[in-house]
């Protein structure tokens, strides 16, 4: 006698909200992110109350749609998961498809013109000292209901200013600190010290290496000066400007290089301050603990910095990369089938004003003029104009 089958029962108690307005649910989720709204937890326990309610009505029972609803929610959808989300300013998601093939054109002009190879193509980017290590969960005795926990404050802003070839050979940073003997607020990248970092990147450079040396960076407003363009042209420099307000996306130290540095960096400070049980910091011990940390992530494993180039489409040159990064971006790096499911259209309640995606941005069209010529106009004179 052959065996019946046996089927594969859930695990744990069956959906409150049903399977249906369940997977409606995990569609309105996929469609939040693909839109750049992604929900929180709260916001998805809610948003389950409401369905609950509009299922039951408004009884006491609306309680049950609680956190362990929504851990086994995860569960029976393991796609979904926690992620910090990067909030970003709405310039940085103007970034279009135009902008990034003029981009790709002036890489392809620049590498054929000089007949370049990797080691003669650099990047340029610069990043903040990490400041306010803070962090709200932390691991305590069951029942502690007020924990708290020191962090180390540096009290002052260090920028480090990084180039890299994408053969993957590795310069030492340069760091920027304010100076009491300075006029002028200088702990931030400006034309001036970008200048000067011009000059020292040329000559930090092994001469064997032809020139010009092509240089990536970003439309920052330090680096878009007449000075510089003459500063770089005189030691043998071509700069190459990456799309405003991408370097989120092509920038190769961005992508793969100074998360990495800045992971290390945090470690180093816990562990400085466990040491010596100091929570302020100097100067000094800032330089000396982000020399480690760049040591340590990028100096011992030169390999980031070659898959950095290759991540953003510039090292090997390659315009569908490119574009594949900045579909990614628009999707919001949704890894899911973006939904069109009925309920997005759909004249039922719960579908039409419980699970709703944000409208589409508008855009901006010409203003339309109407020739009066001296007459009355009607409602179909304006529809006809």
């Amino acid at each position: 006698m052959e065996k019946k089958s046996k089927q594969k029962k859930r695990s744990g108690p069956p959906p409150v909200l049903g399977n249906a307005l369940e997977k409606d649910l995990r569609d309105w989720v996929i469609g939040m992110q693909g839109k750049g709204f992604p929900p929180t937890r709260d916001i998805l326990i809610n948003k389950g109350k409401r369905l609950y309610a509009a299922l039951y009505g408004p009884t006491r029972d609306a309680g049950t749609i609680s956190r362990r609803c929504c851990e086994r929610f995860f569960k029976r959808f393991p796609k979904f998961a926690i992620r910090n989300a990067q909030i970003i300013k709405r310039v940085r998601n103007g970034v279009e498809y135009n902008a990034v093939v003029s981009f790709f054109g002036r890489c392809a002009r620049a590498i054929i013109e000089e007949n370049a190879g990797p080691s003669r193509i650099f990047n340029l980017d610069e990043t903040g000292f990490v400041q306010n290590l803070k962090t709200r969960k932390v691991i305590a005795v069951r029942g502690s209901k007020n924990v708290w926990s020191q962090n180390v404050e540096p009290g002052f802003h260090l920028t480090m200013v990084a180039g890299v070839p994408a053969d993957g050979f590795v310069m030492p940073p340069a760091f920027i600190v304010p100076g009491k003997r300075l006029n002028r607020d200088l702990e931030f990248m400006t034309t001036y010290i970008m200048i000067e970092y011009i000059a020292a990147f040329a000559l930090a450079v092994p001469l064997p290496i032809k020139r010009p040396l092509i240089l990536v960076l970003d439309e920052a407003s330090s680096h878009m000066d007449t000075s510089i363009d003459a500063a770089a042209a005189a030691y043998g420099v071509r700069l190459a400007q990456l799309p405003a307000n991408a370097s989120h996306n092509y920038q190769p130290l961005d992508v793969a290089v100074f998360r990495a540095v800045k992971i290390i960096l945090k470690e180093q400070m816990y562990s400085s301050m466990i040491a010596t049980g100091k929570t302020a910091m100097t100067k000094k011990d800032a330089v000396q603990l982000a020399s480690t940390a760049w040591r340590m992530g990028i100096e011992e494993k030169p390999e980031k910095i070659a898959a950095g180039f290759e991540e953003a489409g510039i090292l090997p040159l390659s315009l569908p990369m490119m574009l594949r990064r900045l579909k990614n971006f628009k999707e919001n790096d949704s890894k899911a089938q973006q939904p069109s499911p009925s309920w997005l259209v759909t004249q039922q309640v719960i579908r039409s004003e419980i699970l709703v995606l944000p409208p589409a941005s508008d855009k901006k069209g010409w203003r339309k003029t109407v020739n009066v010529k001296r007459r009355l106009l009607t409602q179909d004179d304006l529809r006809n104009e």
